[in-house]
């Protein structure tokens, strides 16, 4: 399937992820490949040897993927996140207006800190990296732009400020201390349809708000839905956003997203085509996902 090869190195990637959480369950790479109709069954043999290559030394392939790939979510959450000791070194006491409580959380395009602004309150402050200067900072900023274009909804997780620091950009955002969707996923495995239901229609009305203003999330999944406190459903991480006027920062051809989430369009790189849908499609797998497991 040539659709398959040129989207191989992102696809693997999601992929290798999702098998080595499963792998407990029996579940390998090659049965995702293929459950997924990302490959036939015949086509797989000639691949294994490069994965198998890859991971000849795990702790640099994960290290060098990022496993932390939900982590920037879990730590605006204030839940599970797993952060190594770079991201307490890099903090500082203070950032902007802000001073830093904890650290969160960190993944491939930030850390996240607890911290609290000039009024005492707590709030999740989401940074680039120190010396960070390309796409991922870029992308930061993007978030931050595509959250000021549209007003406060209860199903979208709030920015409350966007500003930089020493050429770095950060937003200050609500800190949702409920967990994610993901880690619930992973504890359960299922939902119950009344619930899932109720999960839906939050969704479903926060991505109908920002597509009203005129932006597209294009990363839905559960890694990037929290909850309150109250048990809200919240969209988060709007890095990969579009919206009008927006500047790009991805070079041609290349493909973003998760690969499991993402509709045909999106993951054939057919720009032009993507739209609403796009995220509607996303969603339509959660739900899915929500009950089936």
């Amino acid at each position: 399937m040539h659709r398959t090869r040129r989207l191989e190195p992102v696809v693997l990637r999601e992929l290798l992820t999702v098998a080595r959480t499963r792998r407990p369950d029996g579940v390998t790479l090659a049965d995702l490949l293929v459950q997924h109709g990302l490959i036939e069954a015949t086509e797989l043999a000639p691949l294994l040897p490069r994965v198998q290559r890859t991971l000849s030394s795990p702790e640099r392939f994960w290290a060098s993927f990022g496993e932390e790939h939900e982590t920037i979510a879990l730590g605006a959450a204030g839940a599970q996140a797993r952060v190594g000791p770079e991201a307490v070194n890099a903090a500082e006491t203070e950032i902007g207006a802000y001073r830093i409580v904890k650290p969160l959380g960190q993944g491939g395009m930030g850390l996240v800190f607890e911290a609290l602004d000039p009024n005492g309150r707590a709030v999740a402050l989401k940074c680039a990296k120190p010396g960070e200067r390309g796409g991922h900072a870029e992308r930061l900023r993007r978030e931050g732009l595509a959250q000021a274009r549209v007003p406060q909804h209860p199903n979208v997780v709030q920015v409350l400020e966007q500003g930089e620091h020493e050429g770095a950009p950060y937003l200050a955002m609500e800190l949702v201390t409920g967990g994610t969707l993901g880690a619930r996923l992973r504890e359960r495995r299922r939902l119950e349809e009344t619930k899932a239901r109720q999960i839906g229609v939050e969704l479903a009305r926060g991505l109908g708000h920002m597509h009203a203003h005129g932006v597209l999330h294009r990363d839905v999944k559960p890694a990037n839905v929290l909850f309150s406190a109250e048990g809200v459903a919240k969209l988060v991480d709007f890095g990969l956003a579009r919206f009008p006027g927006m500047i790009t920062v991805t070079e041609t051809g290349e493909v973003l997203g998760t690969p499991l989430y993402m509709a045909p369009e999106q993951a054939l790189g057919y720009k032009s085509q993507i739209g609403p849908a796009t995220d509607v499609y996303a969603l339509g797998i959660v739900l899915y996902e929500l009950l089936t497991g």
